[in-house]
């Protein structure tokens, strides 16, 4: 009786996984297309002189930023109250980046389906994966702010950031966003209404995640593990030869990373390269060192990000695209 069930099941299982996988392979062939703007023997000239120990720094590197933001989101499930199994959180953590090739990195809330199981809700998990993207977004504007302060002629940018984050901060006061929702509820029709009760109670786990003490761990975490992969690509452009500071590398890496998530395009692919060769071709690096040094960085974050992804969202296939996974350390 099972068996016809289970059959266009298992074909949805296989459409979506085939969609998964085309869609990162377009994303892919985008990448590798913008990487072709500049001459390539000049990226191979810069290539070949790449220290047989970079690549694995920049790979370690990464994986610390990725690991500091794993402790960030295990903090967070213990503050909403849920103890998921460390190894099977770990998991499900990574297999959010196998979609990190999404708009706004929107796919990565796909963790919510594997959480499910273990009792979290889905106002709880949005909850948490919103307040991940503003962290990290308050974490980026600090970097630039840092980087920008190191050139006189921005730092009128550097305070426009700090006051920036400054208004994110204030904007995350729970008084604030419970009248917010008291408003929403008390203006919203009957059919709404239930709609924003959703909205609401996401909201709520939401400011959970910003009371004084978590907020200043989180946000110390978040700058941590994004400052990684900046001295990453700091340390790898100076190995080909641009000569900068660890400073302006971190800054040039955060703010190519803004630029890619405003452009809302997947993964920020094209926008964010853009930006990262044409700060480092400012401050004087050549067009072959820049863009090879980019190649290198992106490869190193992004897509060592989705490949980890892919390998943890495939051990966590049942829960995604079948069966429910059981609630198994």
């Amino acid at each position: 009786m099972s068996a016809p069930a289970e059959a266009p099941q298992s074909q949805r299982a296989r459409k979506r996984w085939r969609a998964l996988a085309l869609s990162i392979l377009l994303a892919v062939a985008l990448y590798l297309g913008m990487s072709l703007w500049a001459s390539w023997a000049a990226v191979s000239e810069a290539v070949s002189h790449t220290p047989g120990w970079a690549i694995p720094a920049l790979l370690a590197l990464s994986l610390t930023g990725f690991t500091l933001r794993f402790v960030r989101w295990q903090g967070y499930l213990h503050l909403l109250g849920h103890r998921v199994p460390p190894g099977r959180s770990l998991r499900i953590y990574m297999a959010g980046f196998a979609l990190t090739t999404t708009p706004g990195k929107a796919g990565e809330a796909a963790r919510s389906i594997f959480l499910k199981p273990f009792g979290v809700s889905y106002p709880e998990s949005i909850g948490l994966f919103l307040a991940e993207r503003l962290l990290d977004v308050i974490a980026m504007l600090l970097l630039c702010a840092l980087g920008a302060w190191s050139h006189p002629q921005a730092r009128l940018l550097t305070l426009g950031l700090a006051l920036f984050s400054a208004a994110l901060i204030v904007l995350l006061n729970p008084r604030l966003m419970r009248k917010l929702a008291a408003l929403v509820q008390r203006w919203s029709s009957e059919a709404v209404r239930r709609i924003a009760h959703s909205v609401t109670q996401t909201v709520i786990h939401f400011q959970r995640c910003f009371a004084p003490g978590a907020f200043s761990r989180a946000l110390l975490i978040s700058v941590l593990a994004w400052s990684c992969e900046g001295v990453g690509f700091w340390l790898i452009a100076n190995l080909l030869g641009a000569q900068i500071g660890w400073a302006e590398g971190v800054f040039i890496y955060a703010f190519a990373t803004l630029a890619g998530a405003v452009s809302f395009i997947p993964g920020g692919l094209g926008a964010t390269e853009a930006v990262m060769v044409g700060l480092l071709t400012l401050s004087g690096a050549p067009e072959g060192t820049a863009v090879a040094a980019t190649l290198i960085a992106r490869s190193a974050t992004l897509w060592f990000c989705v490949a980890l992804g892919l390998s943890a969202a495939w051990s966590e296939r049942g829960a995604l695209f079948g069966a429910p996974s059981r609630p198994a350390a």
